[in-house]
């Protein structure tokens, strides 16, 4: 860790700088330290818009920093103007496709996005997101795959194209992605919140059985309750070492928005489910954050927290594929941390299903295993192989 440094705020208060540049640590105090929140330096930097950036928070900033009084400089106004009106137009084709759902009776619900937005601001387009995330019921999925192809989604993945793959699919994966070329938009569709290791007793049963129906406009939109989208946000920060400030500021606002009570009944559910870990470790950041302690952050987020001050926004994606080469052993790391060596094996099992593989395929459905184990196989002999003609 560097050494501590210390800037002052418009007061004169000393602020330790830890081991951040001032921009990113003035950020974490305009967010997260209630004490000096509303004593934010008017920093003037080309810093401090790479990083609004980066960490999805530039209307979010904005919308704050002008409420509170404070002169922003026009090309973080003009990102945050921009940014707004692709949200727009992202809430917009969520109606769209809600709609042709909607009238095909298939039940979803959004996740995160522009309705998150709106709970923790009452502004559809003031929260950032680069997708647009729908969990459905994993019987619906064909139907689905039909309605977004009529609409020429194409998906990321080899869709199943028998019952054995589909099966395969809905028990190994939890979500498949499509875009779109011509609208520059991507819809997650998740048949479960998140991978299945980690929906072991929080399964869908009680997810779904907690929602509620709320209209807007023409829509009747299906929503998480408050302690399941919690829960949900601490998980998934945490696979993700909470490497984005948006996701943890969204944590922070839902958190200050429950009651006494409420807190009981969360912390009743993240046990039910096994989930108390991932809760205790997300409330505790928030809390060190809130308390101008920044010395205490996790290696993992502050070394992501570190590449993205300097612009280095390839080792973020990298550390966001755990399981791939040099972040094999920190994922891996992670899991058995939060779900021991019980998750470790059903999250290696899970990712041996590679539906990129699947055209690769030769025997018979009913022999799906011995497809999976030799597809790798097949499709290095065909590549060594000559082709006839």
């Amino acid at each position: 860790m560097q050494s501590s440094e210390t800037m002052n705020d418009q007061n004169g208060n000393s602020m330790s700088t830890s081991c951040f540049e001032k921009e990113f640590h003035a950020l974490l105090h305009f967010f997260f330290d209630e004490k000096s929140g509303d004593e934010f330096p008017n920093l003037r930097s080309e810093k401090l818009l790479p990083l609004l950036q980066e960490h999805r928070l530039s209307s979010f900033y904005t919308s704050q920093a002008l409420a509170k009084g404070h002169s922003i400089d026009s090309p973080i106004l003009d990102e945050a103007a921009s940014e707004q009106n692709r949200l727009f137009l992202q809430f917009a084709e969520l109606g769209r496709i809600g709609l042709l759902f909607q009238e095909a009776e298939i039940d979803f619900i959004p996740l995160k996005g522009p309705f998150l937005s709106h709970r923790i601001s009452g502004n559809y387009y003031i929260r950032n997101s680069q997708d647009l995330d729908l969990l459905i019921h994993d019987l619906d999925l064909p139907e689905v795959i039909e309605i977004l192809q009529k609409q020429h989604y194409q998906s990321e993945l080899q869709l199943p194209k028998t019952q054995k793959q589909l099966a395969a699919l809905l028990r190994s994966k939890h979500h498949l992605t499509f875009y779109e070329n011509d609208t520059d938009t991507r819809i997650e569709i998740h048949w479960r919140l998140l991978a299945p290791n980690y929906m072991d007793r929080w399964d869908n049963e009680h997810i779904w059985s907690r929602s509620s129906i709320e209209n807007h406009g023409k829509l009747k939109i299906r929503t998480l309750s408050k302690i399941d989208e919690i829960l949900y946000l601490c998980i998934h920060g945490t696979r993700h070492h909470w490497g984005r400030l948006f996701w943890l500021n969204d944590l922070r606002l839902l958190l200050q928005q429950m009651k006494p009570e409420d807190y009981q009944k969360l912390e009743k559910a993240a046990q039910e489910f096994d989930l108390t870990k991932y809760l205790e470790n997300s409330r505790s950041l928030i809390k060190n954050l809130s308390e101008g302690d920044f010395e205490n952050i996790p290696n993992e987020t502050r070394e992501i927290w570190q590449a993205l001050e300097k612009g280095n926004n390839t080792a973020f994606q990298s550390s966001q594929k755990g399981f791939r080469s040099g972040n094999y052993i920190r994922h891996y790391r992670m899991v058995l941390k939060y779900e021991g060596w019980r998750g470790v094996w059903r999250e290696n099992k899970q990712r041996r299903t590679k539906p990129e593989n699947w055209n690769y395929f030769v025997f018979p459905d009913r022999y799906f295993c011995f497809n999976q184990y030799f597809s790798r196989i097949i499709w290095l002999l065909r590549r060594m192989l000559p082709q006839r003609s």
